[in-house]
């Protein structure tokens, strides 16, 4: 479901309300200490509100409901919520009016209208900005909102959380010139990055730091065996700790089970392909089944990274990211993501290229960060747990695309886009 978001700033908050039409009484509500149900109130609305206001998972007790009766039978209800957690994109102070509902025979009596207005003059000193969150295909409700001056922002979905919609949120992308936010940059940079689900991280960290420190252990004895054919194999530590970039752009050490031969960064580029000479021999067999990035258990118990979230970058790439880019770094680096199931063999992709960066650069990369830029835009619990299971099937099944990656570039199609460029190169060589 597409929803349309409307804000109305406190420097337009004047309304024009109109008159009640006869038989009809307005009351205004808001929760305190042992309330009761009012009047003709469903049931549902009044335990969502009465949970949500004596667990406080409201940030402020500026809220309520405005309530229309008809001879004593409850007609109308607009409820007023302050800032939390389903809408990330509101800034403390600010107000969202929804959940609103008239009574089928009484619709088409300008009770949506008045509702709204009398809300609006109700908070016309308190200088709060309004919020209004509106179905795509609600014509009526946009209308009623339009007409009392609020200015469509931006649209969006309600994402899941845990896969459940009942806990989810709404998420918005501005539309370009929609209205001047200069002003409010806080709310710009909400709109353009928003803010995550606070409980999801929480539920995700920990869940992360128990399952890596349980994988640390089980893995042991196979860390052991790796650790002895690297030092066996080629001069050098176990471990390349190199340089990436976490969440927010902030530098970490990332741990790789050295695969490549001591000084590898410098005499190539950060790209490697699978018949790179600065391989070794124990480090094709660890690459191939990607068991040089489960010594990045250590920096998922470290917090440095997730078990799922986009592939950490190096610095220098990173801080060549547009603003639209730089939304990956909201989330911490994970040690899978769509993108590496989708290009699971990267290094056979870019085999054949004379210029392995550069083919990353125009055949992979656009296309890793449209998938991380869904990650972002997406991910549930549920989402990390079927990626870890999807994961931990293309390393079986290597030819396997699950359903989700249908629509992106098969191994074989970017392997041609590849050998194509590196054509073109030779010849304008």
């Amino acid at each position: 479901m597409l929803y349309r978001y409307y804000l109305k700033s406190d420097e337009t908050l004047t309304a024009n309300l109109q008159p009640l039409p006869d038989g009809y009484k307005m009351s205004y509500w808001q929760p305190r200490l042992l309330e009761t149900k009012p009047g003709e109130l469903p049931w549902y609305p009044f335990l969502v509100w009465w949970v949500m206001h004596y667990c406080r998972l409201f940030e402020s007790r500026n809220y309520g409901m405005l309530l229309v009766h008809h001879s004593g039978k409850l007609v109308h209800r607009s409820c007023i919520f302050p800032k939390f957690f389903r809408f990330p994109f509101m800034t403390r102070g600010d107000l969202q009016i929804g959940d609103t509902w008239t009574a089928l025979e009484h619709r088409g009596k300008g009770l949506a209208t008045f509702a709204l207005q009398a809300i609006l003059m109700k908070h016309e000193l308190t200088h709060c900005r309004f919020w209004y969150v509106v179905e795509d295909n609600n014509d009526f409700s946009v209308r009623v909102v339009e007409k009392s001056g609020f200015s469509m922002v931006g649209t969006g979905r309600k994402m899941p959380r845990f896969g459940m919609s009942a806990l989810g949120f709404y998420h918005m992308h501005a539309s370009d010139g929609a209205v001047d936010l200069s002003r409010s940059p806080t709310i710009a940079l909400n709109i353009t990055r928003p803010k995550s689900n606070q409980w999801g991280l929480a539920m995700k960290r920990t869940l992360d730091f128990v399952a890596s420190s349980l994988g640390l252990v089980l893995c042991l004895p196979l860390f052991a065996f790796i650790a002895l054919w690297i030092k066996f194999d080629s001069p050098g530590p176990v471990f390349y700790r190199g340089r990436r970039a976490g969440k927010h752009g902030k530098p970490f050490e990332i741990f790789k089970f050295r695969s490549m031969v001591i000084g590898a960064d410098k005499v190539g580029g950060p790209t490697t392909s699978n018949d790179d000479a600065r391989v070794t021999r124990s480090g094709k067999f660890i690459r191939r089944l990607k068991l040089d990035e489960l010594s990045q258990l250590i920096n998922v118990v470290r917090g440095d990274m997730s078990l799922v979230g986009p592939r950490p970058e190096v610095v220098h790439k990173v801080e060549k990211y547009s603003a639209e880019e730089r939304r990956v770094l909201t989330l911490r680096p994970g040690i899978t993501d769509w993108a590496s199931i989708w290009n699971s063999d990267e290094g056979g992709v870019l085999a054949a290229a004379p210029d392995p960066d550069e083919a990353y650069e125009r055949v992979i990369r656009p296309w890793k960060i449209k998938l991380q830029l869904h990650y972002v835009q997406t991910h549930t619990f549920l989402t990390d747990v079927q990626i870890v299971f999807y994961t931990l099937l293309k390393l079986v099944l290597r030819d396997w695309t699950p359903v989700p990656l249908k629509e992106y570039p098969t191994f074989d199609k970017l392997r041609d886009t590849v050998d194509a460029l590196s054509i073109r190169s030779t010849e304008v060589a």
